[in-house]
């Protein structure tokens, strides 16, 4: 058995011996993208897949359960289940590390959800990008590319003329490269429309013209290739108030070869589509998650693998296993609270505490009265795995929200979310967005009406607070597809504005189409005229989820509203959505 663990504040360490069981490989791995597990112990151009492919295409389900008998069971599951959405989004994204102000992780504590991710992308056959501690190197050699030694017996080592390790100037003797790159660039922070063994190969003698060796998707790499704030999700190391909830490109291409199948051709027979499925807290699953400091001295995933066919291996058990010794934060997970006096400690878990910033809103379609100017402005994202959106264009308004009271819905739903505040009679005015294309990985979000994941495309609108209304956050909304099952309630909606009328009767229609995220604009150009309430708490916690709404007809009068871009009279038509507070 060979066991690498993840330490944090990037502190690495490693116990490594070998193991071969028959026809059965036993592994204790954290993985990274770029190479496979097995890769680096037993065969050099070992490709392994997830539990059940056997060589036949179609669709894996991968199911992913909680040990009921776990510590921290409870706060496990709402970031269990958003890695899970993660990685069957297998969506790249970039910056996908988040520090700081810039995540809702408290000053010293290690993000459960982060680590989890990393840990599920071994069970499903990943390996570390770099050579970490398995290679017996101390930091920071251990970030150069995963290879094995060569006829030397010894890791060559140099960082090349621009002295950043895991670079393409690398110069590495006759050590033998084990991660796949693009052929075409050897750029780990893109990837190829096609991915197959015809775009990625491991063989150093297809790099571009001027290239040393392989480059590995380390931050310092991404620095230095103008990718900011990114790392591959399977890079080894954790550290405190750091948040990396996405995939990078490295890690999305290297999953999507082995997807390729036994023939690593994109498109053929045998290629396969994962679907990891939560199966809730019980044990005997294809990945099992569980705290127990016997197991792990941070945080490993636990495998054994089988021979499909040649150098193709399937990963036949895996487990997650975390060292309750650390200050975990569990994102979005109801809070632990521990008692102790002289005599006793007590450990009891409550339901969340997280309290939204804003209520609920429901939102009319309006037809802006001011001058056009078309505006142009920076979105810098607020919450982990939503890219910064640099020069969006900015279209007039044509929707107003106004916070309204939710009551009297039928049938009961069934709960979950933040902790609705009380109505602050909060306005928005919304405007049209376009931004430059980018991707944003799948989200796992939790209302009123239950949890699920959502497939997030492009920005849709920007939704600026305006007076009569109090200081708020600007919240940037996505179009997106609710997987949770469709369904229909009535709800009376209850005015927190003046002017507004209480509409009794509405209803709101699952699935929802938009998710709004948390955001701060800056650049504006032409600099716009002013106004408006004061700047809001920078509460990245709070999302929204707007749903489909119809109520009663009835008429609202006109009412003046001013934001940052002016004044104007607007009049509120038809209504058109309720935006609902998640996390």
């Amino acid at each position: 058995m060979q066991s690498t663990s993840k330490s944090p504040t990037g502190c690495r360490r490693a116990i490594a011996s070998g193991l071969l069981l028959g026809a059965t490989l036993c592994w204790a791995a954290q993985a990274h993208a770029g190479a496979f597990l097995l890769s680096d112990t037993f065969d050099v151009n070992a490709v392994s897949h997830p539990t059940g492919y056997t060589g036949a295409g179609g669709v894996l389900t991968v199911t992913v359960c909680i040990d009921p008998a776990s510590p921290n069971a409870a706060s496990m599951e709402v970031p269990i289940q958003d890695a899970i959405a993660t990685w069957n989004g297998l969506v790249p994204t970039s910056p996908n590390l988040f520090f700081g102000t810039n995540n809702n992780i408290p000053a010293g504590d290690i993000d459960f959800e982060s680590a989890a991710l990393h840990e599920m992308g071994h069970c499903i056959g990943l390996h570390h990008p770099n050579l970490s501690t398995e290679s017996g190197l101390m930091d920071p050699d251990r970030n150069y590319t995963k290879t094995t030694t060569g006829a030397n017996s010894t890791y060559d080592l140099n960082a090349g003329a621009d002295t950043v390790i895991g670079s393409s100037d690398d110069v590495r003797g006759d050590d033998v490269n084990l991660h796949w790159f693009r052929a075409s660039n050897n750029n780990p922070f893109t990837i190829a429309g096609t991915v197959d063994a015809t775009t990625y190969t491991k063989n150093v003698a297809s790099l571009p013209a001027g290239h040393m060796f392989v480059a590995n998707a380390d931050r310092s790499v991404g620095a230095l290739l103008g990718f900011p704030d990114t790392e591959a999700v399977m890079q080894q190391g954790a550290f405190t108030d750091e948040a990396q909830r996405s995939l990078n490109h490295d890690d999305v291409a290297t999953f999507r070869l082995g997807m390729s199948g036994l023939d690593m051709t994109q498109g053929t027979a045998d290629d396969y589509t994962i679907n990891l499925t939560y199966g809730g807290m019980v044990t005997g699953c294809d990945i099992n998650a569980k705290f127990d400091n016997a197991q792990s001295s941070f945080a490993q995933c636990n495998t054994s693998l089988t021979t499909i066919s040649g150098s193709h291996y399937r990963v036949s058990t895996a487990s997650m296993f975390f060292n309750t010794g650390f200050n975990w934060f569990f994102n979005g997970a109801p809070t632990t609270t521990t008692t102790t006096t002289t005599a006793t400690t007590s450990t009891s878990t409550t339901s969340t505490t997280i309290a939204a910033s804003v209520g609920h809103l429901k939102c009319y379609k309006t037809k802006d009265p001011r001058t056009k100017i078309p505006y142009t402005l920076d979105l810098l994202s607020g919450v982990g795995g939503f890219p910064n959106e640099i020069g969006c264009a900015l279209k007039p308004a044509s929707t107003v929200c106004v916070e309204v009271g939710k009551q009297n819905v039928s049938p009961t739903p069934p709960g979950g979310g933040p902790v609705i505040p009380a109505n602050a009679g909060s306005v928005f005015l919304s405007y049209k967005l376009k931004c430059p294309k980018l991707t944003v990985a799948p989200i796992f979000l939790g209302d009123q009406f239950g949890a699920g994941s959502f497939a997030v495309t492009s920005p849709a609108e920007l939704l600026v607070p305006a007076l009569p209304g109090p200081a708020n956050d600007h919240y940037e909304c996505y179009k997106a597809k609710d997987v949770r099952p469709k369904a229909s309630y009535t709800a009376d909606l209850i005015a927190g504005v003046a002017g507004f009328t209480n509409e009794l009767g509405c209803s709101v229609k699952l699935g929802a189409k938009r998710v709004c995220v948390q955001v701060t604009k800056q650049n504006v150009s032409p600099p716009p005229p002013g106004g408006g309430p004061g700047p809001g708490p920078g509460d990245a916690a709070t999302k929204l989820i707007s749903y489909k709404l119809k109520c009663p007809k009835g008429v609202v009068p006109a009412a003046g509203f001013t934001d940052q871009f002016g004044a104007g009279t607007f009049t509120p038509g038809s209504v058109k959505a309720l935006l609902v507070p998640a996390q």
